[in-house]
């Protein structure tokens, strides 16, 4: 993983845990190897709110489609603080791609 990955997921990892929603930082869709050998400065930085998995994201127990907000850079519509009282889960994609 390169630095500047890093450096995003620590961010948005950063900014779950500021919002004091007790909220969980997943990484999924993750190929085996990298799971397992995450650089050590992410897992130091994001300690235990934080979970790295090859699981895509709605296979996950417990997360049903309907509370999953896939963002699309190219969607009609902005995402706005409102839109946290019809979605649980937020699906950020892309930053490896």
């Amino acid at each position: 993983m390169g630095a500047w990955s890093t450096l995003e997921y620590i961010a948005i990892a950063s900014e779950t845990a500021a919002a004091g929603t007790g909220g969980t930082f997943y990484l999924t869709s993750l190929q085996p190897q990298l799971a397992e050998d995450l650089p050590a400065t992410l897992r130091e930085k994001l300690g235990a709110s934080f979970e790295a998995t090859t699981k895509d994201v709605e296979t996950l127990s417990g997360v049903p489609k309907e509370r999953v907000c896939l963002l699309d850079p190219q969607a009609e519509k902005t995402l706005a603080p409102e839109d946290g009282e019809v979605f649980d889960w937020f699906v950020f994609g892309g930053i490896l791609g």
